[in-house]
């Protein structure tokens, strides 16, 4: 049977790659306690990290001031493309 054919398990499958770059967007600017605490690492197969941010474990990165959480925020909505930067513009006009 084609994975059209099974309804919402084939737009789960055929959407995998996409959650997982969300996620590993997210966890490379450091929101690995936030994909933890809503479990969303484990359904989708990625291992986990020693000191749970998005850096790899023993790299050394060389900045005069770590960015804060907003900035990092948009980092990560700019890398993962023009809907989410919509979804910060809209985010960033509310109260």
């Amino acid at each position: 049977m084609p994975i059209r054919g099974l309804g919402f398990i084939g737009r789960r499958y055929r959407h995998l790659n996409r959650y997982r770059q969300i996620v590993s967007v997210m966890l490379k600017h450091g929101f690995g306690d936030l994909m933890v605490t809503i479990g969303l690492r484990r359904r989708l197969g990625l291992g986990k990290r020693k000191d749970g941010s998005g850096q790899a474990v023993g790299k050394q990165v060389d900045r005069v001031a770590p960015p804060t959480r907003w900035e990092r925020i948009r980092m990560a909505m700019e890398e993962l493309g023009p809907s989410f930067v919509k979804l910060g513009q809209v985010a960033g006009t509310r109260p």
